[in-house]
Order: C-alpha cells, then sequence, then structure tokens
C-alpha cells in the first residue's frame, strides 16, 4: 500500500484490543447472592470480569469455598442496590449514582461511601479510586460534605484508609463554624461521627497549625483564665 507521506488526515477513534482481553459473554457465569435472606437479590455476571477485578472473587472461585465448586457467590452482609451500582460500573464504566432531585446531595454522597465500602471488602483498587476522584469532583461542585456519612466511612474502612484522609482533609482545610454546628444537629435517627473521627482531625489540626504569634500560655498574663467576680 502507498504511503500516504505528509499528508494531514482527521484522527482515527482506534479501539481495537487484544483477542485475548475479551471478555467471554458465552461461559463463565456466575451467581451472586445479595443481602439477607429474606430480602436478598440474584445477580448473574462474568466471572473473568470480575475475578479480574477484585481478588476476593478469585478466592471465592478458586480456593476452598463452597462457592469455587457452585459457581455461587453469597454477600448476605452487604446491600444489593450497592452491588447493582458496583456492576453497572464494571459493565459500563460508568457511576450511576446522580439524582435529578433537588437538595438530594447527602443521598449521593451515602453511594459513593457505601460503594467505596464495598469495593474494600472486595479489595477492588481501581473502583476505590474512581470513587475517591468522584467524590472530590462532587465536593468541589458543591463545596460540601454531609457529616451523616462519615460514620460510615469509619464502620467500613481500616486504620489509615484514603477515604478517612479524604474527609479529614476536608474539614481541616475547609470546615467553617457552620459546619461544626451540622454535626452537633445530626437527628436522632442518624448516627454521630465517631469518636475516632475526631481524634485524627484534632491530630490533622496540630500537625498544620502555625506558631503562634501573639499572646499563649507560656506569656500571658495569668488573670485571663481567673474567674471574674460578679458585679456588685
Amino acid at each position: 500500500m502507498a504511503s500516504p507521506g505528509s499528508t494531514s488526515a482527521p484522527s482515527v477513534r482506534d479501539v481495537r484490543a487484544l483477542r485475548s482481553e475479551a471478555t467471554d459473554f458465552v461461559h463463565s457465569v456466575i451467581k451472586v447472592v445479595v443481602g439477607p435472606h429474606d430480602a436478598s437479590r440474584t445477580f448473574f455476571v462474568h466471572e473473568k470480569l470480575v475475578v479480574e477485578r477484585a481478588p476476593f472473587f478469585e478466592r471465592a472461585l478458586n480456593g476452598q469455598w463452597k462457592e469455587s465448586d457452585d459457581k455461587l457467590v453469597e454477600l448476605p452482609d452487604d446491600d444489593p442496590d450497592v452491588f447493582f451500582l458496583y456492576l453497572q460500573l464494571l459493565y459500563t464504566t460508568k457511576l450511576h449514582t446522580r439524582s435529578n432531585e433537588p437538595n438530594k446531595t447527602s443521598r449521593e454522597y451515602k453511594r459513593l461511601v457505601k460503594l467505596y465500602v464495598l469495593a474494600e471488602k472486595l479489595q477492588d483498587v481501581q473502583t476505590r479510586n474512581i470513587v475517591i476522584e468522584a467524590m472530590i469532583a462532587k465536593t468541589r461542585d458543591e463545596e460540601s460534605f454531609p457529616p451523616s456519612s462519615i460514620h460510615l466511612i469509619y464502620d467500613g474502612t481500616p486504620e489509615g484508609s484514603p477515604l478517612r484522609k479524604l474527609v479529614v482533609d476536608l474539614f481541616t482545610d475547609f470546615a467553617l463554624p457552620v459546619d461544626i454546628q451540622r454535626i452537633q444537629r445530626i437527628k436522632a435517627r442518624e448516627r454521630m461521627p465517631p469518636q475516632d473521627f475526631f481524634l485524627d482531625l484534632l491530630l490533622e489540626f496540630s500537625q498544620r497549625r502555625p506558631k503562634p504569634s501573639g499572646e499563649t500560655i507560656f506569656t500571658c498574663d495569668p488573670t485571663k483564665y481567673h474567674v471574674k467576680e460578679p458585679d456588685a
């Protein structure tokens, strides 16, 4: 074929890939049952897709577990809606978390947090990183983070988790008095952020605070802290 030489041409979108990387849509479909017995949902998933993404499934299907023979994985402690969201991401590369309803910001955050926690359990690094970027993008758009989601983060992630670091950094860098007041006003039906969050926050503040430039406890007049006599 003759060379086109230096003639310029519109760019071409080349979506070709190795045949060995193709997902097998004919064989190796596994069954995943998610949720408690009385409210479970069953999903049929291509084995290769989840095994390559999440070591949890690789161990379940290739190890000594009963699931390896039956091609069945049970997740009784997880939310079927969150697992559906996870599959949507795997199959479409999109996070279907946005809502058309106004004033539903906290609900999307909770969906993202729950998806991260599921990916933590499944040991899916790629999904965790995708969720982190989605949460950063949402926070930049709305400049807020609902404190009611903090307990979900600390309940579902280990010490040192990047998601814990993200929320602590967010409150350290940008929290205003009104944000702390929102924590104080959390409704009784919701859970307060756990003690570990406040300890992490205090540690971060102590590491970042500048040296005092004015009067300190070592230089002040002690009467500054005296109890005042009532006016006669």
